[in-house]
């Protein structure tokens, strides 16, 4: 295409831009198209000399002719829904899971789309990005912090994306400051041993005890559980140790979720009871999915819990709540078993498997809690996966405050005995 200087003009009160570009169709036929911008408003100095082009319109209107003249017209008028979806989205899909890029595109359609999609992409402002999550967090005040944070750290990326590719110039706009009056991240729910112990006496079917009795024992992910061969389990004389080698999400087998995620875990023989008792009913199996519908379809575990779990586990818990408004109304007491755990979720036994780690292993619980967990870093452990009680936290809040002041005193002596052992030499 040839160099461009375009038409400046005024319609209605505005500096407007029109120029033209070439366009091709799916078939690959090109055709001359027509592209109009408005520039800034026509101001009162500008109506004092109609013959000359005021400089800072002239100066917009380069900035738009710029990458057109280079041969970079989707700069100009390309929206942040055609970014996204068109270029954005087919990038991450070659580097995240499927099922992180799920989740980014169901953030997409549910809380961005329809704010942004229309806005051109070079003309998206810091501004805009602040009055973005005020409008999410208005219309969901339900948010917590973290998943506004998870929002803004999407949109951030798009335009980091964009920024690598020329398609934006200046600094990102999505560092713009959340609102505020978050609400902090809840914890999330956590099964006791005690709830386990007593899940597993309720439950009759050695498939059932075997998924519940893996998942608290060995703190692995859902995908992971799904994932299980046969042949990544070999038994030891203390138990059992388990290579994590890929996972499994929505029937399709992929890699662990990290590097790190792909390693050994060790089990007991408490739980190998389980798993061993499994393998029995299901005719002494030695390869293949461990807990898949045939060896080489893994299991749906959502299906799993929907139909086993969530039906006995639930009922338990109505069954309490009906016990209780019929105290109420006759005045007679029922006897409650409140050991019987309520539907919390699979990852509930992740975070049930670290905490209790953390507070009753005889040494470094919160580094056995990590590293059963496979973290690289204990503070998301203890961030994430140990459930505190509010008296626990302040006990530890206390413990922790105490540590510095110790710590203190003592750097302090010892900065002073090393100065008097100077002076003595």
């Amino acid at each position: 295409m040839r160099q461009q200087k375009g038409c400046i003009y005024k319609a209605r009160g505005k500096w407007a831009l029109r120029w033209c570009v070439n366009v091709s169709d799916a078939t690959g036929k090109i055709t001359r198209k027509a592209k109009f911008k408005l520039l800034g408003p026509v101001l009162p100095e500008h109506k004092r000399n109609t013959k000359r082009i005021p400089p800072e319109i002239q100066a917009a209107a380069e900035r738009i002719l710029g990458p057109v003249n280079s041969g970079k017209v989707q700069n100009v008028l390309l929206t942040v829904g055609e970014l996204v979806e068109n270029e954005y989205f087919p990038h991450a899909a070659l580097r995240l899971k499927a099922s992180s890029l799920q989740v980014c595109k169901d953030r997409w359609n549910r809380y961005l789309k329809n704010r942004v999609s229309k806005f051109i992409v070079r003309d998206f402002q810091r501004v805009d990005a602040f009055l973005l999550w005020s409008d999410i967090h208005n219309e969901n005040p339900h948010l917590s912090r973290q998943s506004m944070a998870h929002i803004r750290f999407q949109m951030s990326g798009v335009f980091e994306f964009a920024l690598n590719r020329g398609l934006y110039e200046g600094q990102n706009p999505c560092k713009a400051d959340l609102p505020a009056g978050l609400t902090p991240r809840k914890k999330g729910e956590a099964y006791t041993v005690n709830e386990v112990r007593r899940l597993l006496s309720l439950l009759t079917s050695p498939l059932a005890q075997g998924i519940v009795a893996l998942f608290f024992g060995s703190g692995l992910r859902k995908g992971e559980i799904a994932g299980l061969d046969w042949r990544d389990y070999e038994r030891t004389e203390t138990g059992a140790t388990i290579h994590i080698c890929r996972s499994v999400w929505q029937g399709q087998v992929t890699t662990p979720k990290t590097e790190a995620s792909g390693d050994v875990v060790c089990i007991g023989s408490e739980i190998v009871e389980y798993v061993e008792a499994y393998r029995q009913f299901v005719g002494g199996v030695k390869e293949g999915f461990m807990f898949g519908y045939s060896h080489d379809e893994p299991i749906n575990l959502d299906s799993f819990a929907r139909w086993q779990l969530k039906p006995l586990m639930n009922r338990c818990a109505t069954c309490k709540e009906q016990k209780s408004k019929h105290n109420e109304k006759t005045g007679h007491a029922y006897e409650r078993d409140e050991s019987i755990p309520a539907w919390k979720g699979f990852h509930a036994f992740r975070r049930g498997n670290a905490t209790f780690l953390a507070k009753q292993f005889n040494g470094d619980g919160l580094a056995a809690a990590s590293l059963m967990l496979r973290h690289t870093d204990e503070s998301v452990t203890q961030e994430h996966y140990v459930i505190n009680t509010q008296q626990e936290r302040r006990a530890m809040k206390a413990a922790k405050a105490l540590q510095i002041g110790e710590t203190r005193i003592k750097a302090a002596a010892a900065v002073g005995a090393g100065l008097k052992q100077d002076t003595v030499n």
